[in-house]
């Protein structure tokens, strides 16, 4: 069995891991368009649980976190969840990428830096995957480029897509009145155009970063607006980077199985649609694609499921905005409400940030200018 693995990010470098690994595939091959692998494009949070699904995970842990603070500006309010333990890490995602690199050519997988596929068709057997030097044929494609929706629609793989454009950089802050190690910090704010900022502390300096959708604000104005939040409650502000970024999406998996081709991670919108994090979903689906090439008949359902998680944690997502929303009508302003928990379920926060901002006993502490919920 001959396999194409298009993209060499964590989606595909992870399909391809798991399909040598196991011997799934006698012959591998990843294309990769850039000349590189491993860029810095995401936060790389995620839930410890995640963390143990992905290979080498444990030699790129940055700075554990106990706590997740929501912050609307223009209501001064702020929602802190935390936990007794530390819940969810961070990962260097770049050195990931760079050490997945490493241990795919240990299993025998090939890989073509920048070579762009140009498209793939239909021989009379196989699949013809066409790059600059010419078609190659494949029993299986594995779409895992990222945002690419002429490529995957072409394939017969469907997304529900909003496309927003990130950017973010490291700075150094002295003398924070506001950030605690420990501590991730979520921006919600009808400035950002229902987008939404991250303000993340760890290893001596903080992260912070803002997407945004086309029809709101830029979201290098919107990154300028969460920096001078940031530099009024310190001493000092010092950036350690030039602005990067990239696509960031919100939106739901629609068909990742078409025949004989498989679609992972970003190029079908598998996303937890509040932080655009995909490392989640990527961890569990990379395997199950794997499977599935392989013959395995649990596979689609264990993908369907994904799927309509997924979909579900987009429809809370949109639920979210709307309670703030109406909080603001309702003028909430200068609240604070923290909510301490055994175990802070990081994969899923976005359920319970629902929860909380539509339960009675939110709404009472909304009500106090402060209060404390201890939830099982």
């Amino acid at each position: 069995m001959r396999v194409a693995v298009i993209g060499a990010g964590v989606a595909g470098l992870l399909t391809s891991y798991y399909l040598a690994r196991k011997r799934l595939a006698p012959e591998v091959h990843v294309y990769e368009a850039r000349s590189w692998v491993g860029r810095p494009h995401c936060t790389g949070l995620v839930s410890i649980s995640t963390a143990s699904r992905l290979p080498k995970a444990s030699e790129v842990v940055l700075d554990f976190y106990r706590a997740v603070e929501v912050y609307v500006p223009e209501l001064s309010f702020r929602l802190r969840l935390s936990s007794g333990r530390p819940s969810f890490l961070r990962l260097g995602r770049q050195k990931l990428e760079e050490l997945l690199v490493e241990e795919i050519a240990r299993l025998g997988v090939k890989l073509f830096l920048s070579s762009p596929v140009r498209g793939v068709s239909s021989g009379s057997r196989e699949l013809l995957v066409h790059v600059d030097l010419g078609s190659k044929p494949y029993d299986y494609v594995v779409a895992a480029t990222g945002y690419s929706p002429r490529l995957t629609s072409s394939l017969g793989l469907t997304s529900s897509i909003q496309v927003l454009s990130g950017v973010q950089l490291d700075v150094e802050v002295g003398g924070s009145r506001w950030l605690e190690e420990g501590t991730a910090y979520v921006v919600l704010s009808n400035y950002l155009g229902q987008g939404f900022a991250w303000v993340v502390p760890g290893c001596g300096k903080v992260l912070v970063g803002c997407a945004t959708p086309p029809t709101g604000p830029p979201a290098l104005s919107c990154l300028r607006l969460i920096l001078s939040i940031i530099e009024r409650r310190s001493t000092y502000l010092r950036p350690l980077s030039k602005p990067y970024g990239g696509v960031v999406l919100r939106g739901y998996p629609g068909r990742v199985l078409s025949g004989k081709v498989a679609g992972v991670g970003d190029s079908v919108a598998m996303v937890k649609s509040l932080s655009g994090g995909g490392l989640y979903a990527i961890s569990i689906a990379s395997k199950l694609v794997a499977d599935y090439l392989s013959g395995d008949p649990r596979a689609p359902g264990a993908l369907e499921a994904l799927r309509k998680e997924l979909a579900n944690q987009n429809r809370l997502a949109r639920a979210v905005y709307q309670l703030l929303r109406l909080l603001e009508v309702a003028r909430f302003r200068g609240k604070v409400v923290d909510v301490w928990l055994k175990s802070l379920d990081y994969d899923h926060h976005v359920d319970l940030l629902v929860q909380l901002l539509s339960s009675t006993r939110s709404y009472v502490a909304l009500v106090r200018s402060r209060v404390e919920l201890e939830l099982g």
